[in-house]
């Protein structure tokens, strides 16, 4: 996936019909250096947020360690997209 960093800050990440618990990291890797973040619900957190407004053309972005909790209660974990900046 290919995205500008304006357009990765108007992402709503995690999206369901219902409330649900959830969690994930994300990994930005500007200019060869990894940062990872970590959110404790669905939504980008204030860091994660000002991470992306320093995000360049080359630089990645990688959502990874999503955890989802199903209405029966078990876990869903998986990785999410890796996003080049264009």
């Amino acid at each position: 996936m290919v995205a500008s960093p304006e357009q990765l800050d108007s992402v709503n990440w995690i999206s369901f019909t219902k409330p649900i618990e959830a969690s994930f990291e994300i990994q930005f890797i500007e200019k060869g250096k990894p940062v990872v973040l970590s959110s404790n619900n669905c939504m980008l957190t204030p860091e994660m947020h000002n991470e992306m407004k320093k995000l360049s053309k080359g630089d990645k972005v990688i959502v990874q360690n999503v955890d989802v909790k199903a209405p029966d209660g078990s876990s869903i974990k998986f990785y999410g997209p890796t996003i080049f900046v264009e």
